[in-house]
């Protein structure tokens, strides 16, 4: 029995952690039984879980992954930018906050270029345009073992190394089907994430969705590989950010000592669009 991604990581965004502690095998037969431990704020609704261990541990909910069908499989779409996409684009963004900067100078401040240190590209190909009309187009992408998988904002594909392509450009929600939010074209939120975890052999990807924006709640869809093999299937999962504030900018890290994953985001305070402080947190299994 082969165990992929130890753990997912807490999500502390807003005082609300999200723990999730993917917990199974990646082998097909066992998927069903993945699942995500999401610890949630003081007072909510939750169902019991028990625990194991001595100390004390914050009330879970237990919330199972959709298996996708093959992403290699899925039908081409691409739809433009929806309103709500365009409104968050054009007010959500921490470019022109004026935040005051303690720091004065650098031990490590670089002050020259080493000179013919970068190696050549193995590949130079064309990835995909920008078919949803989204701008900025964030794009996003990384690389693996045998693979190349890109974000552009909305839509995304997966490259063989040699820059033929091995899926067909399909819609970010797409890859959350079967999410009720997540899964639905009004999710389709952008500001994607796509990482290769060369610890697990995992891919991880995920954008935001706001679809009753400007009012919450506020979701980060998040799909992890079932192999190594981003053309098969992913288990995607969907949880809720935070109630009021938009999880806006998300960046995630990968703590391969502790079998972790770490986030970051800017927080909007909604409706209104106003300054809510970056959001960061972890956790391991």
């Amino acid at each position: 029995m082969r165990f992929g991604l130890a753990a997912f990581g807490a999500v502390l965004i807003g005082g609300i952690a999200v723990g999730l502690a993917a917990l199974g095998s990646t082998d097909n037969t066992k998927s069903s039984q993945l699942h995500v431990r999401r610890a949630v704020a003081a007072g909510a609704p939750v169902s019991q879980v028990a625990s194991h261990s001595s100390s004390p541990v914050p009330t879970v909910q237990v919330a199972r992954p959709t298996i996708t069908q093959p992403l290699r499989d899925m039908r081409s779409s691409t739809l433009k930018a929806n309103t709500a996409f365009n409104k968050v684009l054009e007010h959500s963004r921490a470019e022109n906050l004026t935040m005051r900067d303690p720091h004065q100078g650098s031990a490590l401040l670089q002050t020259s270029a080493p000179k013919n240190l970068m190696p050549a590209p193995i590949q130079n190909f064309a990835g995909i345009s920008n078919p949803n009309g989204a701008f900025p187009p964030d794009t996003e992408g990384d690389v693996g073992p045998n693979y190349y998988m890109q974000w552009v904002n909305l839509s995304l594909r997966v490259f063989n190394k040699n820059g033929t392509p091995a899926t067909p450009i399909v819609n970010g929600y797409t890859l959350f089907t079967g999410k009720p939010h997540c899964g639905a074209s009004s999710g389709n939120g952008g500001d994607p994430i796509v990482l290769y975890d060369q610890f697990s052999d995992r891919w991880l990807a995920s954008q935001l969705a706001y679809p009753t924006y400007p009012s919450g709640p506020f979701y980060q869809c998040v799909a992890v590989s079932q192999t190594g093999d981003p053309t098969g299937s992913w288990c995607t999962y969907e949880y809720v950010a935070h109630q009021t504030n938009l999880n806006d900018y998300p960046k995630f890290g990968v703590w391969p000592t502790q079998h972790a994953y770490m986030i970051t985001v800017n927080q909007f305070a909604e409706p209104g669009d106003n300054w809510a402080g970056v959001g960061v947190s972890n956790a391991t299994s």
